[in-house]
């Protein structure tokens, strides 16, 4: 019921950065009574009919996040949308001169570009 013309359907990932991220990862895993699945450096827990959370290091969100001045942690650093047509994005993106990067068949908006927030989109 709800479209934009940019063509993302949902929230995919929120992405919390912490100086250290096992702590917090093990307190999301009390919260969510649910242990997190690691993705590379990512503690991330997968949460029914919503988004993914994923917790990061602050000293790997480089890797994540790539090209963001991040604010100080700990913080929401970045938010993942999804779309089915990827290539209309990149096309999008670049149409509107606005920096990204590609990472592991994701595109990747530095935060400094998109109001202090990274942004990142993926297919569906």
């Amino acid at each position: 019921y709800m479209t934009h013309p940019n063509g993302v359907t949902a929230l995919s990932e929120v992405f919390l950065v912490a100086a250290d991220a096992t702590p917090l990862a093990a307190r999301y895993a009390a919260y969510l009574g649910r242990a997190p699945q690691r993705h590379g450096v990512r503690h991330s827990f997968r949460l029914p009919l919503v988004a993914t959370v994923s917790i990061v290091a602050a000293e790997d969100a480089a890797s994540v996040l790539p090209g963001s001045l991040l604010p100080p942690a700990p913080c929401i650093a970045g938010v993942a949308f999804a779309t089915p047509r990827l290539d209309d994005m990149r096309a999008r993106l670049g149409a509107s001169g606005i920096r990204y990067a590609e990472l592991d068949g994701r595109l990747v908006v530095p935060a400094e570009e998109a109001f202090g927030l990274a942004l990142v989109f993926e297919s569906t």
